[in-house]
């Protein structure tokens, strides 16, 4: 019988079943189940939220597929200020990689709001906490990209081309399923039957 688990990823660990220097996600489960499960595509070192954990391989193709075009939603804190020309291109598709012409699928972003540095410090990388008591004031915006890629750093790179960089991210959906919000980070749980439909 195939299981099937929604992680609530935390930050400063990485997406694998083990590595010899960093925590992982499947430090998050019990010694019995880490060679038995894997993660469900990767998240960043320093992105949390939804992971899912299975050992179900079809279920994992079928959600990595490329041409299935899986979205993948994203919540973000990041400095500068989105302007309507990057929003544009990051709608239509954008450049990723300053040294290759790859650009990336059409993908939709919204934002939320505005805010300063020292009003999300409970959401910052110690490195970034630091930046935010030396100018508290820094302005940020906030909101969600939907991409239906996986490239590495992608959200990220997609913001940076037009300056903006990203100082906090959470996958909050993929496909129809959405983060338990009710999960601490680090917490997990087995997916209920009308979620695995949704899948």
């Amino acid at each position: 019988m195939a299981e099937y688990y929604m992680l609530n990823k935390p930050r400063g660990c990485i997406t694998a079943r083990r590595d010899p220097r960093h925590r992982t996600v499947m430090d998050c489960f019990p010694d019995d189940k880490r060679d038995v499960l894997f993660p469900i595509g990767r998240l960043d070192r320093d992105t949390e939220g939804l992971l899912l954990v299975t050992d179900d391989g079809a279920l994992c193709a079928r959600l990595l597929t490329p041409e299935n075009k899986v979205e993948k939603e994203y919540f973000f804190y990041a400095l500068g200020s989105l302007t309507d020309d990057l929003r544009e291109q990051i709608e239509q598709g954008i450049k990723l990689y300053p040294t290759k012409e790859y650009i990336s699928s059409p993908a939709a972003i919204s934002i939320h709001g505005e805010a300063a540095l020292a009003d999300i410090r409970s959401f910052l990388s110690p490195e970034e906490l630091k930046k935010a008591n030396r100018r508290p004031n820094t302005p940020v915006f906030y909101g969600t990209v939907t991409v239906t890629e996986g490239k590495k750093h992608q959200v990220k790179r997609m913001l940076l081309f037009g300056g903006c960089k990203i100082v906090y991210l959470k996958r909050i959906r993929m496909g129809n399923l959405s983060l338990d919000e009710s999960l601490a980070t680090g917490e997990y749980r087995p997916l209920t039957e009308s979620e695995l439909l949704s899948l």
